[in-house]
């Protein structure tokens, strides 16, 4: 069982990594509608009903396309070894 201070509380934000960053944000904008928080080079932010949706070009080249999915935790120390010692 997990107490509330290491209980996932929600998604905060979701990091999809693109090739294209001015086709993927425009894709976002554009068809999708979802409206644009901020831009910076390489990288685009969108609100996704409360959700941020981080769209970034990988600095390496060897990109593989995962996504990163980042948990709102009240207490991030706590919430880290909570984790671990549960082995993730």
């Amino acid at each position: 069982m997990t107490s509330s201070t290491t209980a996932i509380q929600g998604l905060g934000q979701v990091l999809v990594n693109v090739t294209d960053i001015d086709r993927a944000a425009a894709f976002y904008r554009d068809v999708l509608g979802l409206p644009l928080l901020m831009r910076f080079p390489g990288m685009a932010f969108f609100d996704a009903d409360g959700v941020r949706l981080y769209l970034a070009e990988p600095e390496q080249p060897d990109f593989d396309g995962r996504a990163t999915l980042y948990f709102r935790v009240p207490d991030i120390a706590v919430a880290v070894e909570a984790l671990e010692a549960r082995g993730v």
